[in-house]
């Protein structure tokens, strides 16, 4: 998932993420982790990021550094500035872990300051590739902790504190939604810069995440299973109608990122209503297909609480598995069949939400 913004102005006082997790309970499911497979990974910095004060790749350096340094097996990293192939995985193909800067926002970063993908093999229990996407309709800077007549200028977030969230993604972790000061806490604010060092809850999750993978290594290589803040993420996604889906299928595609969760997402007919109404609904099933390097998933659901017609319909969302590959956008896993969800329609669109089912001892 995406790190998220909270600005504080009278236009925009929070991000689509910040503002949908107002109303949107974090699912419960613990996230799969992998860990990458070799002792050594390269990342491929374009030269895009030093459009940023030209101090990009050192901020990815320093990024870096803030995870490696701590006593974790983690896969010692060598930066490298060179061109960055296209975001996502192509089976088959030599695919590059990359860092970029889209200086004019990106199709996958819409409401984020950044997004990271990850590819990863669930029967091999490892990362196969991760692409960091910062993105441009954000002012960002490499902020200097020691000049105090930075914080009277305008809006505007620091490159290195972003970029340390966003590697923790790329090492394996998920969003952190409990601990306020931890490197991966989902929400973030103009010129913050305490996500540049690690927290003790970051180092409990990354430290639990490579324990749980070896361990499974050791009876047979699979994705683990880790416990712990990162484990839960909210999501939303938004319905296409069936005319939605034949555009997609010609790829004429509108990307929309809502609660941290990328969608398709297409217009319906018709006015939003004055005060919408959730229902609750099942995700039927759920069919993943390639469309270049990213995994594009379609989950079917219908309404399970309804006395005699029960509405369903079809949603389309960036990430999901085919075959042993599993793909997560945002970080944010997509939902299984049989998984219970909220359904309403507003503002023209219809949206998917979680139902959260916890247990009790």
């Amino acid at each position: 998932m995406p790190l998220s913004t909270i600005v504080v102005t009278t236009v925009r006082v929070l991000s689509a993420l910040a503002l949908s997790a107002a109303f949107l309970a974090p699912a419960v499911a613990q996230a799969e982790t992998c860990r990458w497979p070799q002792d050594s990974l390269t990342l491929v910095v374009d030269p895009s990021l030093d459009d940023v004060q030209g101090h990009g790749t050192a901020a990815v350096g320093a990024a870096v550094s803030a995870w490696t340094s701590e006593p974790v097996a983690l896969p010692a990293v060598t930066v490298k500035v060179a061109d960055a192939d296209a975001v996502g995985y192509v089976p088959g193909l030599a695919n590059k872990s990359t860092v970029r800067f889209a200086p004019s926002g990106h199709p996958l970063t819409k409401g984020a300051l950044a997004v990271t993908v990850v590819t990863k093999s669930v029967s091999q229990g490892v990362i196969l590739d991760a692409d960091v996407i910062v993105n441009g309709d954000y002012h960002f800077r490499l902020l200097d902790l020691e000049d105090d007549s930075q914080s009277d200028g305008p809006i505007v977030y620091d490159l290195q504190n972003t970029l340390t969230h966003e590697l923790g993604h790329v090492f394996g972790l998920g969003e952190d939604y409990d601990h306020t000061e931890a490197t991966m806490y989902a929400y973030t604010k103009p010129r913050e810069t305490k996500k540049r060092v690690l927290s003790a809850d970051d180092l409990d999750s990354i430290s639990r995440v490579y324990a749980a993978v070896a361990e499974s290594d050791a009876g047979g290589a699979s994705c683990g299973v880790a416990g712990g803040p990162s484990g839960g993420s909210p999501w939303i996604a938004i319905v296409a109608t069936a005319a939605g889906v034949a555009l997609l299928r010609r790829r004429r595609w509108r990307w929309a990122l809502v609660a941290g969760s990328f969608a398709l997402a297409f217009a319906l007919p018709g006015h939003a209503e004055a005060t919408p109404v959730w229902e609750t609904a099942r995700i039927t099933s759920v069919s993943a297909h390639w469309e270049g390097g990213l995994i594009v998933s379609e989950l079917s659901w219908r309404g399970d609480e309804c006395d005699e017609t029960c509405p369903e319909g079809a949603t389309l969302v960036l990430g999901g598995r085919v075959g042993d590959i599993v793909q997560v956008v945002g970080h944010v896993p997509t939902p299984e069949a049989g998984a219970r969800v909220r359904v309403k329609k507003t503002n023209g669109q219809m949206a998917l939400a979680p139902v959260l089912e916890r247990t009790t001892n």
